[in-house]
């Protein structure tokens, strides 16, 4: 797996789905995509309350809606699957 030589966070996801170089084809998209959500995701623990789990939540659904963006098969079960 590529290491990028930048930390994505979720307010990088609208410009990694739209974007159009060379550099970020589908499977790379896709790739940042779901390690932004699972860094989310990991980032919540037994500690997290009830809001913090919710909003986790929201934040990992637009990630998926960004995936469905690029991928629209895979979007689908991601959200799906985790609705």
């Amino acid at each position: 797996m590529m290491k990028p030589d930048f930390t994505l966070t979720y307010d990088d996801i609208d410009s990694i789905a739209d974007s159009t170089s060379p550099k970020w084809d589908d499977k790379r998209k896709i790739d940042a995509l779901l390690e932004i959500a699972c860094t989310i995701m990991a980032n919540t623990g037994i500690d997290s309350t009830k809001s913090e789990l919710r909003t986790a939540k929201a934040m990992t659904k637009e990630v998926y809606k960004r995936v469905k963006k690029v991928d629209k098969i895979l979007g689908d079960q991601l959200l799906y699957y985790n609705a």
